[in-house]
């Protein structure tokens, strides 16, 4: 790739991205015809091919994957009906039966019969309205008939468990809801946010690193070094985890300086390295660092080092042990 080659990033679906079988160039295709009219090797592509499949369905599937919303529109689907049922439930769970003596008496004859009964029920209801008094005939009989709806709530919710699985998006975050009995959601948080980097990792490393080289090479006009870039990290610990994390890490510096594996200029570096963004440690100043690195430092005295007997004599020694 030459300075100035790289002009745009054009995207294609499923569609419109036909494989032609050249041989094959980490088990993919070589060629795909783009659009019916132009070719391009796969190592000018980025491919993103959804929800993996094993090899032979993906062979079968034209070299893509499944699509990451027929999983989750099923499951919708489902959810939605299971609302809907239960909402027809809902509305019918208050019957009310009324037997009448020589009903299908009544109905069979119709006329002046059928028109009496049904003046009969229609006085009924407007009483209950207003009310709540029935009026019938000592031979008819009223009853009321209820339904409980215990298991309903669980068995909704498992549907929205469903959902959120397909989705693989926790149901604290996918719904909003309050986590239940002793969890907090923040071990199901941090497991969603571990399957998202591992799916940065696995999806978008090697397509993004190819995309920054090409564009280092067409803007610097030069081939490219080796690239390294990092995913910014989704979770964010609470401030007492922060504050415990810093402290532990203070402590471990604090004793590898004590034990002699770190020099004081190297030790007061990581010190206000590991103050972060709540800059603990940013009145250690660079003139600070390289104080402590011109401080030799002093090796003890050996038995019987004439030294050691000059400084015994020495009025200044407890000053200097000072």
């Amino acid at each position: 790739v030459a300075g100035g080659q790289l002009t745009a990033l054009r995207v294609f679906d499923r569609y419109s991205a036909n494989p032609v079988y050249y041989g094959g160039w980490e088990k993919e295709p070589c060629y795909y015809r783009l659009e019916g009219t132009l070719t391009a090797h796969i190592s000018r592509c980025m491919k993103f091919v959804g929800t993996l499949l094993p090899p032979k369905l993906y062979a079968q599937n034209n070299y893509w994957g499944d699509s990451v919303v027929q999983r989750v529109y099923s499951r919708i689907l489902q959810r939605d009906n299971a609302i809907t049922s239960a909402g027809r439930l809902v509305n019918r769970c208050f019957l009310r039966t009324v037997k009448v003596e020589g009903l299908r008496r009544v109905l069979a004859a119709g006329g002046v019969q059928q028109s009496n009964l049904v003046k009969m029920f229609t006085m009924m209801r407007d009483m209950q309205d207003s009310t709540g008094l029935t009026i019938m005939d000592t031979a008819d009989e009223f009853q009321t008939d209820t339904f409980t709806f215990s298991g309903l709530s669980e068995l909704l919710s498992s549907f929205d468990s469903d959902v959120a699985g397909a989705c693989g998006i926790p149901m604290t975050r996918l719904y909003g809801t309050s986590a239940e009995g002793f969890s907090t959601g923040d071990s199901d948080l941090q497991s969603y946010y571990d399957r998202i980097t591992r799916l940065q990792e696995s999806m978008l490393r090697k397509p993004l690193t190819r995309a920054l080289s090409v564009l280092y090479a067409s803007c610097f006009n030069a081939p490219p070094p080796v690239l390294e870039f990092s995913f910014s990290s989704l979770w964010r610990p609470k401030d007492i985890d922060d504050r415990n994390c810093t402290v532990q890490e203070i402590g471990a510096i604090v004793n590898a300086a004590n034990a002699g594996i770190l020099t004081p200029d190297k030790a007061l570096e990581a010190l206000r390295a590991a103050g972060g963004p709540k800059e603990l440690f940013s009145s250690i100043t660079d003139s600070d660092i390289a104080a402590a690195a011109e401080v030799e430092k002093i090796e003890p005295l050996e038995e019987g080092d004439p030294l050691e007997s000059e400084l015994a004599s020495d009025p200044l020694e407890s000053e200097l042990n000072a």
